[in-house]
C-alpha cells in the first residue's frame, strides 16, 4: 500500500495557505516518505527522516513505542508479513 492510498488527497483538511508554495510542497512531501517509511517498512527511510533520539514515539494500533531504540529494536525483530500489514 502506498501513502497516497493511505493519504488522498481528497481526504486532506483544508489548511490555510501561510506558507510558500516551496514550503507546503516540501512538507507534503516530507509526510508522503513517513507514510511510505511505515507502509513499506522501511527501517532505514525512517531513520533518514525521523527523530531518532528518545523523544520519539510512534502510535500505532498495536500500542505505543517510546524512543528511537525501542522503535527500532521492536520492528527490526517484526516478522516482513505482520510489518506488511501496516507496521
Amino acid at each position: 500500500m502506498t501513502a497516497a492510498a493511505l493519504f488522498p488527497e481528497k481526504q486532506e483538511a483544508a489548511i490555510p495557505n501561510t506558507g510558500s508554495t516551496q514550503d507546503i510542497a516540501a512538507i507534503k512531501k516530507v509526510i508522503g516518505q513517513y507514510a511510505d517509511s511505515i507502509t513499506n517498512y522501511n527501517l532505514k527511510e525512517a531513520e533518514r527522516i525521523w527523530q531518532t533520539d528518545d523523544r520519539t514515539t510512534f502510535i500505532q494500533p498495536h500500542g505505543n513505542e517510546y524512543g528511537w531504540k525501542i522503535v527500532h529494536v521492536h520492528y527490526s525483530q517484526m516478522p516482513i508479513t505482520e510489518a506488511k500489514q501496516g507496521f
